[in-house]
């Protein structure tokens, strides 16, 4: 069959033209060059989702019928657990037509939702709806062999699906369980939107249309996936990356002079009165996990500290809250991003919790093009001043 023939030649040539476009990636290697394929960091549940919608062609693949190019339509949603596991949820349905020889039911009666019979043909037109409802287990084939990277433009992602096939258009609807697997190929756009070309196959039973025999249904279908919560993964350093950076923050601190020196004796002179110069004010800091822009209970103590010290003892002073990045980890687009959700969320509590005056309170993001400190942790930071 030359459709058939066709829509498995293009699912074929994604296979082999896959390696050739992960070899001009870079960014997700090491020193030697060698791939990195983590481990990455857990992200919440919230993370990592996605919806999509896609239109194209089903066929009709049961033995004895020819069949019609007919429309399609794909809806999904589903969420990636790891770089390379995720799950999709959907709808695939419409309708399919095809020409079949069998114009009645096994008992001889005329089946009613065949149509006019084709005499050039010597067949009859097959036309009913179907909707499948499916769960399909993803393998991003990409990240699993040659290592996540988020700006990669090409994925190329195999799946297993399984779930319930609904017909319609027939004197009775016919419920029958349906399994099969597919090929999803996703085309990068932006961090949020991409480019969908998915080719699926849906095995089932006869039954679904009253005919004792295996069918099929052949989809190919172009759309658009967009990512609606966090799209990113950090890959862990490991041991012996913690090891190192432990061993390097040491042999900085022993490189500082000693603030404190022993002495034999020590003098105290009494001081009757005590000033203090200009405002009291310091400048504040707000530490964040890697990747995150939540304020953690322990933070959450530093910045009522604050409030309490400084911000409200100092009532005509206005305050400037800057939300950071470290540049060592992400892109410079996801650490802008981080850094105006850290200061929002700084400047939120403040407003809130507090009842800081609004017009008191100046909010910036420098994402990570004005990393301040040497260490990148420092660097994950909120800094009122």
């Amino acid at each position: 069959m030359k459709v058939k023939f066709i829509i498995g030649a293009i699912a074929l040539a994604m296979l082999s033209v896959a390696p050739a476009a992960m070899a001009q990636e870079d960014g997700n290697r090491d020193a030697n060059g060698k791939i990195v394929r983590g481990p990455y960091h857990t992200n919440r549940f919230g993370d990592n989702w996605f919806v999509g919608v896609a239109g194209g062609v089903n066929i009709f693949t049961e033995s004895g019928n020819k069949p019609i190019l007919s429309p399609a339509l794909d809806i999904n949603f589903g969420k990636w657990f790891t770089p390379s596991v995720g799950m999709r949820f959907g709808y695939q349905g419409l309708e399919v037509n095809s020409w079949t020889e069998r114009g009645t039911y096994d008992d001889g009666s005329m089946r009613p939702y065949i149509q006019n019979f084709n005499k050039d043909k010597n067949m009859y037109k097959e036309q009913f709806s179907f909707a499948y409802i499916h769960n399909d287990l993803m393998w991003n084939l990409s990240n699993a062999i040659w290592g996540y990277r988020e700006t990669r433009v090409y994925n190329l992602i195999p799946y297993i699906h399984a779930g319930y096939l609904r017909t319609y258009k027939l004197d009775a609807g016919k419920n029958e369980f349906t399994l099969g697997s597919g090929i999803l190929n996703t085309f990068r756009i932006s961090n949020r939107v991409g480019i969908t070309f998915d080719v699926r196959h849906d095995l089932t039973n006869g039954r679904m249309h009253f005919v004792r025999n295996r069918a099929g249904i052949l989809s190919a279908t172009v759309g658009i996936k967009v990512n609606v919560s966090k799209t990113n993964w950090t890959r862990c350093k490991g041991d012996d990356a913690d090891k190192a950076r432990i061993a390097e923050l040491e042999a900085a601190l022993a490189k500082k002079p000693q603030v404190i020196e022993r002495t034999d004796t020590v003098t105290v002179t009494r001081v009757d009165t005590v000033k203090v110069a200009g405002d009291k004010y310091f400048p504040g800091t707000i530490y964040f996990e890697r990747n995150h822009s939540e304020i953690s209970a322990g933070e959450l103590q530093h910045l009522d500290f604050y409030v309490k010290g400084v911000i409200r003892t100092n009532p005509d002073r206005v305050f400037t809250v800057t939300g950071c990045a470290d540049k060592e980890t992400g892109t410079s687009e996801r650490n802008q991003v981080l850094s105006e959700e850290r200061a929002n969320n700084v400047a939120d509590v403040l407003f809130k919790k507090y009842g800081v005056s609004r017009d008191r309170i100046i909010i910036k993001s420098t994402g990570d093009k004005e990393n301040r400190f040497d260490a990148p942790e420092l660097n994950r930071v909120v800094i009122i001043e």
